[in-house]
């Protein structure tokens, strides 16, 4: 990353985290599960390893773009926040980094900044192997149903 975007991520950063910008930051850039950190209009703020392993997408090119410029999905129906925080889930399809889509649960929390303006954290979780554990359970119940009425 060039320093001028370090810089310019370090300070938008600060308005989540003051004084602990540096160490969230290298925190969770290291972090292998998609997380993305946006800004008040949704601009990518902080995009980190995972993020560009899942989606092939280098945070130089996620930086600065709002979430809907770099992930496609269809608009997810409202969900209601979480009681006490506001934080929405809600499934969803993404493509990865070979453009195959996959099911995805996105955790969105909306985080107030010191400086009054607001921004989300997003986590992205895969959700394919609990979706292909899910069909071969339903397979495994239907035809255990089939041999009790036998």
């Amino acid at each position: 990353m060039e320093a001028g975007t370090h810089m310019n991520q370090r300070r938008r950063f600060d308005a989540f985290f003051p004084g602990r910008a540096d160490d969230v930051l290298h925190l969770l850039g290291a972090w292998s599960i998609p997380f993305v950190l946006l800004d008040g209009s949704d601009a990518v703020v902080s995009w980190n390893r995972g993020a560009v392993e899942f989606y092939g997408i280098a945070e130089a090119d996620a930086l600065g773009k709002t979430f809907s410029d770099l992930v496609s999905e269809e608009a997810p129906a409202p969900v209601p926040p979480t009681a006490g925080l506001r934080t929405r889930r809600y499934e969803a399809h993404h493509r990865n980094a070979q453009g195959t889509e996959l099911p995805v649960m996105v955790t969105r929390t909306d985080l107030p900044a010191g400086d009054g303006t607001e921004g989300a954290f997003v986590l992205i979780t895969d959700l394919t192997e609990s979706k292909t554990l899910e069909r071969r359970l339903a397979r495994r119940v239907a035809q255990l149903s089939v041999i009790r009425e036998i």
